[in-house]
């Protein structure tokens, strides 16, 4: 279980975000400001894939939302979200290569000149 509290580093500036509810296979963590919130959802599941016949996947996801709170005239928040899916099959006995995966994508993600290629459309 993660701990009480995550940080997150968004524009340069550390966010610390506090759970504020915990169930079985997820947890939400939130963080209220002035102009909006973060809420980072992280949840945990399986399925069984039926196309490899009946393998047993689990699979992770994590989940961050910005709302912007409207300032008038506006009346509608603006939103802002990002979201990974980490999975494998719940037999893999050691989780380095599935780990490896994840951390290229996100650093592939990170990259600030591919990560405006992907918001733009320039793929």
């Amino acid at each position: 279980m993660f701990a009480n509290t995550l940080i997150f580093a968004v524009g340069g500036v550390n966010k610390t975000l506090t759970r504020v509810r915990e169930n079985a296979g997820s947890s939400i963590y939130r963080l209220r400001e002035a102009t909006g919130t973060y809420t980072v959802t992280i949840k945990q599941t399986s399925y069984i894939d039926g196309k490899r016949g009946g393998v047993n996947v689990e699979r992770r996801t994590v989940e961050m939302v910005h709302t912007i709170f409207p300032v008038a005239p506006a009346t509608v928040s603006e939103i802002r979200k990002s979201y990974t899916v980490i999975e494998n099959d719940a037999s893999t006995a050691d989780i380095t290569l599935t780990r490896n995966v994840s951390k290229a994508v996100a650093d592939f993600v990170g990259l600030a000149a591919n990560a405006d290629m992907l918001l733009i459309g320039e793929y």
